[in-house]
């Protein structure tokens, strides 16, 4: 069961249903804010999420080929490059061979980049698909599935947040999302899309 608050239900939905048959394994969740999928163990930069350990991607507190399961969804997006290839390298030193990654991040499609207000409130980039193919299999890993799915409809919440949410939150100020419009969204994660919203990759390391 997926636990936590202020969740995107559609998105970690998908997520969830990747850690089946995982029972026993060991399992990070690398940026996983309040979020929970079972007993992984939560790594965070920010201390403020109550993680179990505080780390950063680039450089985390675990041995070489010591972990069977790295979680790291929208995750990378906000990692500046050359970064974001250090973060994909430092995961594919602590997962054992054959060990699996998951990982999600909004998909560059120009449509949603230029709605995306992110970038004007803190640093948001996103991937296509030819260009996180070629970081993952640079940085050890031989991909096992990569798609998109979920609906522009995210734009609207996206905006909502970057907008409205995300400010007033600095100055404590905590508003609700937008029950309906976030209804529909996680309706969107039901199915693959050719021009989804997030990109989705499981990858191995080889």
């Amino acid at each position: 069961m997926i636990k936590g608050d202020d969740m995107e239900t559609g998105r970690l939905k998908i997520i969830s249903d990747y850690l089946q048959n995982t029972k026993g394994k060991k399992i990070i969740s690398i940026g996983a804010k309040r979020v929970k999928f079972g007993n992984e163990i939560t790594v965070d930069i920010d201390k403020d999420t109550n993680p179990d350990i505080i780390a950063d991607a680039r450089k985390l507190p675990f041995k070489d080929n010591s972990i069977d399961v790295v979680i790291f969804t929208e995750v990378i997006e906000h990692i500046e490059p050359p970064g974001d290839f250090e973060a994909l390298k430092e995961l594919n030193r602590i997962l054992k061979k054959q060990g699996t990654l998951i990982l999600s991040t909004p998909n560059r499609y120009l449509p949603y980049n230029l709605l995306d207000f992110s970038r004007f409130v803190m640093y948001h980039s996103s991937y296509s698909r030819e260009k996180m193919e070629k970081m993952l299999s640079e940085s050890g890993f031989k991909i096992k599935d990569i798609y998109t799915s979920g609906g522009g409809i995210n734009t609207i919440t996206h905006m909502w947040h970057c907008l409205v949410r995300y400010p007033l939150k600095k100055i404590k100020i905590n508003i609700g999302k937008l029950p309906i419009i976030e209804s529909l969204k996680d309706k969107s994660y039901e199915k693959r899309s050719k021009n989804g919203f997030t990109l989705f990759a499981i990858a191995k390391k080889e």
